[in-house]
């Protein structure tokens, strides 16, 4: 059986809002020449779009350690599946424990948080995190192929 070809990209940030949209543009240009369909591709930017931006605002309300807080974003792709892996040495917290929504009553209550965990669990084929050697690791996974969603892959 041949093994699939895999690409690998990886970046460092700082921790602060002013990059979170050279994350979104570094991730979709790695995805640029996959063959991943534009609804699907969207669909993920904005899935990594939201937990940059939870790692930014969340992670480090810890007093900061004396390096500047970074957080590394690793994107992976080979013919049947892309995922991005965040790590980062912030407040442990698994994103993936969130209790499950309903979304109708949860607007209907006027409740302003949650959103963001629950578009990860509706859009993403991969949900996975772990807490190893000090540094938080959050897994976002999407299959390439059009409409295949296995869901099986989600750790609570």
């Amino acid at each position: 059986m041949p093994t699939a070809s895999v690409a690998v990209k990886t970046w460092r940030f700082q921790r602060n809002l002013v990059v979170l949209k050279r994350v979104r543009q570094e991730v979709a240009s790695f995805l640029s020449g996959v063959r991943f369909p534009q609804k699907r591709m969207n669909r993920f930017i904005l899935c990594v779009d939201e937990a940059a931006s939870n790692i930014v605002k969340y992670s480090s309300l810890r007093p900061p350690p004396s390096p500047p807080l970074t957080f590394k974003v690793e994107a992976r792709c080979n013919d049947e599946v892309v995922k991005v892996i965040f790590k980062d040495n912030g407040i442990p917290w698994d994103p993936t424990r969130g209790p499950d929504i309903d979304l109708r009553q949860h607007v209907m209550e006027g409740n302003k948080g949650g959103f963001g965990l629950f578009i990860l669990r509706a859009s993403l084929d991969v949900l996975e995190y772990r807490y190893a050697r000090g540094f938080n690791c959050f897994t976002l996974g999407m299959n390439l192929a059009r409409g295949v969603s296995s869901k099986t892959s989600h750790r609570r």
